[in-house]
């Protein structure tokens, strides 16, 4: 199998460059996408999961702000080369030959195997016996059902990290919870579920001035 792929990875991300650094697709990793706001972040991983599904594999894309419409209509006005704002702020309309170039894609993006989850993500009480509380991010329990309902969902993406601010206690701190969200994410979607994570996450205006480290 290795000699026939001849150095190519089983499940590509569509990006050669990025393919030499991660190696593709693998199961049991996460991946952090960090940038300042309004750099691409969500704009990539949706052509991330768009490039997988179009391999064949099921790509869960979690967005915590976006609805699903929203999210399938950036995809359409990636593939029919049309204008995102022209979706949301519908003016001076689409030409016909927009439309044929939309329809077309709508058709695409409906055949292939893209799982689109939205809602704000929350913590789940459970408990374990009469003395025990146990709080667990819903989107684990979300993750496990959409892997059950299809066995071969390799990829899953969480745009973004911010999403989940609201849940950090009164009295808690930010960091240490960011840090509880992403060994869940490691340790309790990726490497059980056999699945690669890729996380969304937006850097402070003043990134530039640690770029030593």
């Amino acid at each position: 199998d290795l000699e026939n792929r001849n150095g190519k990875p089983k499940i590509s991300t569509g990006y050669k460059s990025l393919d030499k650094i991660i190696h593709g697709i693998l199961p049991n990793k996460l991946f952090i996408i960090g940038a300042r706001g309004k750099q691409g972040k969500t704009t990539f991983t949706a052509c991330l999961a768009d490039n997988i599904a179009q391999q064949g594999h099921s790509v869960a894309y979690f967005n915590h702000e976006l609805t699903t419409e929203q999210m399938i209509q950036k995809l359409v006005s990636r593939k029919a080369k049309v204008d995102f704002e022209k979706f949301e702020y519908y003016e001076t309309g689409f030409t016909d030959e927009e439309k044929q170039r939309i329809e077309k894609a709508f058709e695409e993006i409906n055949e292939l195997p893209l799982l689109f989850e939205g809602g704000r993500p929350n913590m789940l009480q459970s408990t374990e016996n009469k003395r025990f509380t146990k709080s667990e991010l819903d989107i684990v329990r979300r993750c496990k059902r959409l892997k059950s309902s299809y066995p071969d969902l390799c990829a899953i993406v969480f745009d973004g990290l911010q999403a989940y601010e609201h849940l950090v206690p009164e009295r808690g701190n930010k960091s240490d919870f960011f840090y509880k969200v992403l060994s869940a994410m490691k340790y309790e979607i990726a490497e059980p579920l056999g699945v690669s994570v890729f996380l969304n996450a937006q850097l402070k205006a003043d990134v530039e001035k640690y770029k030593e480290l």
